[in-house]
């Protein structure tokens, strides 16, 4: 089953690039008039996908860069997000399965129910008006803050030494990642939420790694084909730092056995808080 995942991760992969290099080149002059400067972006893009191979959320940080430069527009971002990650997903996918252990049953289920939740959802998400999306965004980054803090704080459990669920947690893990595969169509991220699912149904910390992985390259390829269709993602953006960012995952793997991620878990609850902040002053500033 394993290596069927690898194979279905890489034709996925494949598949989609092809699929958007197809709308990047009929879109090209839009491509070339974005004024964003191209080495920045690609700088962005290697540190956005090198902490989130490391779990820290990638739509959490892009937010947090994409936001005060205006490389892309509220009503853009979660199409941008979701966009950019496909590649770097899978890239990391394959990279965790591989040294990772984890039942494969428990693997296929909650990455297809995460998958489920990303195709019932990106058609309502595109036609949702700006202040809806920063609302949304805005809650989803302070909800995701709150889930690192307690693990942080050891409020959630996280010493499980499981590696796969049966029964009635099996069934709670699909259900949970259903939800989060259709809250990353509106640009919250999935990681702090599925590595405080797997803490709490008792399974090892590092289990959350390939699920997650794995989760948000299926799904968010889904969703993300839906945007490329409806062109509600900024291109230039989106492409450059998804390319750049594959450098970035690289590094992340080999250093995910020596990093501390728990210092870089920090960093980013204040990044957050610090964004979701700033997103729901600017709602209040601007409320009708």
């Amino acid at each position: 089953m394993r290596v069927g995942l690898l194979v279905v991760l890489i034709v996925v992969g494949i598949s989609y690039a092809v699929y958007w290099c197809v709308d990047l080149w009929g879109h090209r002059q839009e491509w070339l008039a974005t004024s964003a400067s191209t080495l920045a972006v690609a700088l962005s893009g290697i540190l956005i996908f090198f902490l989130s191979t490391l779990g820290v959320s990638d739509f959490a940080v892009s937010t947090a860069i994409y936001t005060p430069t205006k490389w892309v527009s509220i009503k853009r971002l979660p199409g941008t997000l979701n966009v950019q990650g496909v590649l770097p997903f899978v890239m990391m996918s394959v990279g965790f399965i591989g040294v990772v252990h984890v039942d494969p049953f428990t693997l296929i289920a909650l990455v297809g129910a995460q998958v489920v939740g990303a195709l019932a959802s990106p058609r309502i998400v595109v036609k949702l008006p700006e202040r809806a999306i920063k609302q949304w965004i805005a809650g989803g980054l302070l909800l995701a803050g709150v889930f690192i803090l307690a693990s942080r704080l050891h409020l959630i459990a996280g010493n499980g030494t499981a590696t796969g669920l049966t029964g009635w947690t099996l069934m709670i893990g699909c259900v949970l990642q259903a939800v989060y595969g259709a809250l990353n169509n509106i640009g919250i991220g999935s990681y702090a939420l599925t590595t405080a699912t797997v803490y709490a149904l008792g399974l090892n910390p590092l289990v959350a790694f390939p699920i997650m992985m794995s989760g948000s390259a299926l799904s968010v390829a889904a969703g993300s084909s839906i945007f490329i269709y409806y062109g509600d993602y900024q291109r230039k953006i989106a492409s450059v730092a998804s390319l750049a960012g594959l450098i970035g995952v690289a590094a992340g793997l080999i250093a995910f056995a020596h990093f501390n991620v728990a210092i870089v878990s920090w960093l980013v609850v204040g990044v957050l808080f610090y964004t979701a902040i700033n997103l729901l002053i600017g709602l209040r500033r601007k409320r009708p």
